[in-house]
C-alpha cells in the first residue's frame, strides 16, 4: 500500500461557534444577534429548541446537527456556496488562521 500526502491548499472560510444563546435567538427570531452567516444561509439552518438545543443544517449530503461548541463553516466549492458543521476537535486540527 502506498502512503500519500493532503496537498495543502487555502481557502476562504467564515466560521461560527454555536452557542445556547444563538440557538436561542434564531428561534426567537432576534435578527439583530444572529451572525450573518446564519441570516445568509437561513434556509438551510434550523434551530431545535428542545432539552438538548442544537442547529439542523441542510447540506448536500442531508440533514446534519450542529451542537452548542461545534462550528459552522461557509465556504465557496466552485460557485456554490457550502455551508456545514464541524466538532471543534477536528475545526483545530484541519485549519489554521492565515495572516
Amino acid at each position: 500500500m502506498s502512503r500519500f500526502k493532503k496537498k495543502q491548499i487555502e481557502i476562504e472560510i467564515e466560521a461560527v461557534k454555536v452557542t445556547k444563546a444563538i440557538i436561542e435567538c434564531i428561534s426567537t427570531e432576534r435578527i439583530a444577534m444572529i451572525p450573518k452567516l446564519i441570516i445568509r444561509n437561513e434556509s438551510k439552518i434550523m434551530s431545535m429548541w428542545t432539552t438538548d438545543p442544537h442547529l439542523i443544517i441542510a447540506t448536500s449530503e442531508g440533514n446534519m446537527r450542529a451542537s452548542i461548541g461545534d462550528y459552522i463553516i461557509e465556504e465557496v466549492f466552485d460557485t456554490v456556496r457550502g455551508v456545514y458543521p464541524c466538532k471543534p476537535d477536528i475545526f483545530h486540527k484541519t485549519y489554521d488562521v492565515v495572516l
